[in-house]
């Protein structure tokens, strides 16, 4: 009757265009900048920090951090203090310097824990204390330049915070490059596997959703995506593994959920170059990526441009 055609006019009228990938992605994204996903990979570091991190309660000590705990937590913290965009390049000054912090108290604590032959923990309550500065770190850096968030959940961030990680080399190779004349791209001989092991041993030991551990978890193990030539890879290799593996996830969760939406990122008319598409058999279109045009535009949406003297970003409203 008429009130059904009305409502499937509705619902073809709230449908999402599924002409071309990425298409799910709402309007802001086409004015999200690096300084945006920045903010939310810090609140992330915090958030995960704050709330993930606790002692195992079946480890040798349930009310604190062991010896190999505090070894996979000092990786950890030691990659986001390395990787994160320092000062220099446009990161916020205060994150960086506490968790510079925290990883050589971190490394103090082994080294005590170690003299000792192996015994000692740091207890939970120290833990937290040990975090506060990086908290306040957060807040001020918000509070001097506030933007809005890209984010609706803790989820979102966390991939945030995983893509800025696994970006950092190609983009400070990248920088090297343009500072010596030379192509940006390429590999670096040093490989991944310090990166992937500190990422996937947090991830092993914290992911709080044990289904999304599970599956991430299964990935792994199934080497799936080339992990293994992407373990000793270059940077851009690091890059694309992380995005390969999200891109599938979202697939995943759209499939099982039904959603009509396609979130694969970025976005066909965000970049360009990074999609192509081809005419299959019985006239259907396939869509094809460009893993080098992706690999850029992650770059460019993850990673601060150069600073220009000692500017601040000004906090747009999206």
């Amino acid at each position: 009757g008429e009130e059904d055609e009305e409502e499937e006019k509705k619902d073809q009228e709230e449908e999402p265009p599924t002409d071309f990938p990425g298409s799910g992605w709402p309007g802001f994204e086409h004015r999200a900048t690096a300084a945006h996903r920045i903010q939310d990979a810090a609140q992330a570091v915090v958030y995960t920090l704050e709330e993930w991190v606790v002692p195992s309660i079946a480890g040798p000590s349930p009310h604190g951090f062991a010896y190999k705990e505090l070894l996979e937590l000092q990786g950890w913290v030691s990659l986001l203090a390395a990787s994160l965009p320092s000062a220099s390049e446009g990161g916020p000054p205060e994150l960086g310097a506490a968790l510079g912090a925290l990883r050589r108290e971190l490394a103090k604590r082994l080294r005590n824990i170690e003299a000792a032959d192996g015994r000692g923990a740091l207890c939970l309550g120290e833990w937290r204390g040990l975090v506060a500065p990086v908290r306040g770190a957060l807040e001020a850096a918000v509070g001097r330049a506030a933007l809005p968030s890209l984010c609706r959940t803790e989820t979102c961030r966390i991939w945030t915070l995983l893509h800025l990680l696994s970006i950092a080399p190609l983009a400070r190779l990248g920088r090297a490059e343009e500072a010596g004349g030379e192509e940006v791209g390429g590999n670096s001989d040093a490989g991944n596997g310090a990166a992937f092991d500190a990422m996937i041993a947090f991830l092993r030991r914290y992911f709080t959703c044990n289904s999304c551990r599970k599956h991430f978890l299964q990935q792994v193990d199934a080497g799936m995506y080339n992990l293994a030539g992407a373990r000793v890879g270059g940077p851009r290799e690091l890059a694309l593994w992380w995005w390969r593996l999200h891109t599938a996830v979202s697939a995943s969760v759209a499939k099982e959920g039904k959603c009509k939406a396609d979130r694969r990122w970025p976005a066909a008319d965000v970049c360009t170059f990074c999609w192509g598409s081809r005419v299959g058999p019985g006239g259907k279109v396939a869509h094809e990526h460009d893993e080098a045009a992706i690999a850029s535009e992650l770059v460019r949406q993850y990673w601060p441009r150069k600073p220009e003297g000692d500017k601040e970003i000004e906090a747009k409203e999206l």
